[in-house]
């Protein structure tokens, strides 16, 4: 009986020990997860920053825009701009919305001012 006791509290150790690795293993993990969303939000923000717009009237554009709007798309009206900007705070490139027709239409240009390529 004094065997049984003792492999019976053993048993029972070794499941408590066991269950607290197991406990600890899954609480590290979790911690690992969280630093690893949290590397990812930062990660996102940073992306963010690099990747700002500004809206822009029309007589914002550079010229080349303005120009190559009046030359294509003279029957088309304006809509909207938008200027993207780089981290460094310069105009990384344009895009301009027109409605011709009532469909709108979506043109890019680089940060010259010059159509995008495709």
């Amino acid at each position: 009986m004094k065997n049984l006791k003792s492999g019976i509290l053993a048993c029972a150790l070794l499941f408590g020990a066991s269950s607290s690795m197991y406990a600890q293993q899954a609480e590290a993990a979790q911690t690992q997860e969280i630093k690893t969303n949290e590397v990812r939000a930062e990660s996102v923000k940073v992306m963010d920053q690099d990747a700002k717009k500004q809206e822009v009237t029309m007589k914002e554009l550079p010229a080349s825009v303005v120009e190559n709007i009046k030359t294509n798309y003279a029957e088309a009206k304006f809509v909207s701009a938008v200027k993207h900007l780089g981290a460094d705070g310069e105009a990384k490139a344009y895009e301009v919305v027109l409605n011709q027709g009532g469909k709108e239409m979506t043109l890019k240009y680089d940060a010259k001012g010059m159509p995008a390529k495709k």
